[in-house]
């Protein structure tokens, strides 16, 4: 499966595998658990994380503009501006803005340095550097990905990392038996979220997942895609287990 066909072919994250400069995330419960975790760890006087500004916008009572996301703190924008996705094949995914900004908690890790060919190497950088797509129609956004290097089973702790102390991030689905579009067996690990933060109006949804093997793509990579609804068709098309079934 592609990145959801979300970033209209932006974030190309490197060519050639690489060497995980630290030990791999211990793995986490159950992703079809109903638990709902508070985040720990976090001072109460924390400032809020890039992804926790980021999904406050998002988290509006109604969708937000675009404009909306010009000028947050630790987000920066490769487009100054949405562009048109001419791979769009959803009124939902007929713009798209990029930029990248770093989650909390990573160290440092060997990634591709860009280049291609012959030329391509790597180099060194903290795993939580993610790409961010927004994408949305011509006026509002509707979901937002990131994609960081290195497949993480984690995620609902990376998470709760991001979003302070009175977030809440409740699995809703997971154990699916498919990957999406698709009648083969899943490999990404799909599973979704509740997420709720102290910022946002409404609770936003979430879905992470991995690609294991990068190939000439680089060393594999972690998806946290959000949504403003219940992603049920996704749940309910790769035949994923929920959390109260």
């Amino acid at each position: 499966m592609k990145w959801h066909a979300l970033s209209a072919g932006v974030l190309l994250i490197g060519l050639s595998a690489c060497k995980r400069a630290m030990p791999p995330a211990s793995p986490t419960a159950d992703p079809a658990s109903a638990v709902s975790l508070p985040a720990a760890h976090v001072p109460e006087t924390a400032p809020a994380s890039p992804l926790q500004t980021l999904l406050g916008v998002f988290g509006a009572a109604k969708p937000a503009t675009w404009p909306a996301f010009d000028n947050l703190p630790g987000v920066q924008w490769r487009d100054a501006k949405p562009l048109g996705n001419p791979d769009s094949h959803s009124p939902e995914t007929t713009h798209y803005r990029s930029g990248s900004t770093l989650l909390t908690g990573f160290g440092d890790v060997d990634v591709p340095d860009g280049n291609v060919g012959e030329d391509a190497g790597i180099k060194t950088d903290n795993e939580g550097h993610v790409g961010v797509v927004l994408n949305g129609n011509a006026t509002a956004v509707l979901s937002i990905a990131l994609r960081k290097f290195y497949p993480s089973d984690d995620t609902q702790d990376i998470l709760l990392r991001q979003l302070g102390r009175r977030a809440a991030v409740k699995r809703i689905a997971g154990r699916c038996a498919l990957d999406y579009g698709t009648t083969a067996p899943n490999t990404q690990s799909n599973v979704f979220f509740r997420v709720s933060i102290a910022n946002a109006a409404v609770p936003v949804f979430a879905e992470t997942y991995i690609d294991e093997e990068g190939g000439n793509q680089g060393p594999g990579a972690t998806n946290f895609v959000f949504y403003r609804t219940r992603p049920d068709q996704r749940i309910a098309s790769m035949k994923c287990k929920r959390a109260d079934a």
